[in-house]
């Protein structure tokens, strides 16, 4: 399990090559976290399609790994708004959180 902040961003083409839109359960991971193993081509990442749980408090949400948030800290994770709002509101921009690898 790693703890980080989560954030939120508005869909459009992604780092794994697809165009995903706000209401998508999707999310990015960390630049450190998406590209390692990764070969030259984003769009082959193994992090690509893999599913997460990110937890806060007595919530929790299952999102898949489309993009890289080359902004955020290791253990950071950049969800689409419809997944943000299942933890919290997007008036509070950020908030901490627990995640792991499904």
């Amino acid at each position: 399990t790693f703890s980080g902040e989560a954030t939120y961003y508005n869909l459009g083409l992604t780092a794994c090559g697809q165009t995903y839109t706000d209401s998508d359960m999707v999310a990015a991971i960390s630049f450190p976290l998406f590209n390692r193993d990764s070969p030259a081509n984003p769009n082959l990442a193994p992090s690509c399609g893999k599913k997460i749980k990110v937890m806060r408090g007595g919530k929790s949400v299952v999102v898949q790994i489309r993009d890289k948030c080359e902004a955020c800290k290791e253990y950071d994770v950049d969800l689409s708004p419809a997944a943000f709002n299942q933890l919290g509101v997007e008036q509070e921009g950020r908030f901490p959180i627990t995640w792991q690898y499904l």
